[in-house]
């Protein structure tokens, strides 16, 4: 009789005190089906408290999936090897910057704007480049203002 599976007939209402062996039960109460194991033990074998629900479902341990291939674009879940195959960052590494702004570090970067050359102050006239820094600052001299007639002056 090793090889049969036993069915209890009644209802459970929670966990069975006892099974015999390969002896089955479901409970209503706990939606939980057990089985009978070797030296008098009940073991749930299956039931809504022992899987993972297919809508939100809450993964404990150290659950593993598939590293998929690089350049795969789907909704198929990404595992921390495939990120990593890509190259994304995935610790502190340094990272360094270049050209218009300079810095380096890893978890906070300080960068600094490159210099443009002009001297810090206050300007009346300033040349800006295409990305709306200045690059030269003047002071307004007497040839910047035309020659006007003294009707055209008012207080």
């Amino acid at each position: 009789m090793t090889n049969d599976v036993l069915i209890r007939g009644s209802e459970v209402t929670a966990t069975p005190s006892a099974l015999k062996l390969n002896e089955v039960a479901y409970s209503h109460l706990s939606d939980t089906l057990f089985i009978g194991a070797p030296g008098d033990t009940v073991i749930a074998i299956a039931g809504a408290s022992l899987f993972a629900k297919l809508a939100s479902p809450v993964f404990t341990g150290s659950p593993a999936a598939p590293t998929q291939v690089s350049g795969d674009n789907s909704t198929k879940l990404a595992t921390t090897g495939f990120v990593k195959q890509l190259g994304y960052k995935t610790g502190n590494d340094t990272i360094s910057f270049s050209g218009d702004i300079s810095g380096s570090g890893e978890t906070a970067i300080a960068v600094a704007l490159a210099a443009t050359g002009v001297a810090a102050g206050t300007y009346t006239k300033t040349t800006i480049d295409t990305k709306g820094r200045v690059t030269a600052g003047l002071l307004l001299s007497a040839a910047d203002i035309p020659s006007l007639v003294a009707s055209k002056i008012s207080d």
